[in-house]
């Protein structure tokens, strides 16, 4: 699991951060939307990686509210180890690319990484998905 502080950010424009994590089509986490181009979150979250190997961290930034359609500003696909390694410290920078492919926009992220003692079937593990068995 990754626990994570939301610090800040300088945004292009005023935005919600989502955080996602592996493949999940849905946000872990969501600020609120910010009220200014310089928004001060100073929100914790939390969101589970199946194999920190394996798994990313998709930080997107979102200018239209809960329960409406996306406005995708900006975002940043990361693998979660180099997530951590970033972040783990204290907070660190990310910087977002719009659709573009500028940097507009720059968040400040703390995160810690918390062990949590799971077994995966293979079926969910990346690791095995190259194994299959002749029928």
């Amino acid at each position: 699991m990754i626990v994570f502080d939301i610090v800040s950010g300088t945004l292009a424009k005023k935005a919600r951060l989502e955080i996602l994590m592996d493949d999940g089509y849905w946000p872990v986490f969501s600020t609120q939307k910010s009220r200014a181009f310089k928004a001060h979150w100073d929100m914790v979250g939390e969101g589970f990686i199946k194999e920190l190997d394996f798994g990313r961290v998709w930080l997107r930034l979102n200018a239209n509210g809960d329960g409406e359609k996306e406005e995708i500003l900006a975002e940043k696909k990361i693998d979660a180890k180099k997530f951590l390694e970033t972040a783990l410290d204290g907070p660190a920078s990310f910087e977002l690319i719009d659709v573009n492919g500028e940097s507009q926009s720059t968040v400040v992220i703390a995160a810690k990484f918390v062990p949590v003692p799971i077994k995966l079937s293979p079926r969910e593990s990346i690791s095995s998905a190259s194994l299959f068995t002749r029928i």
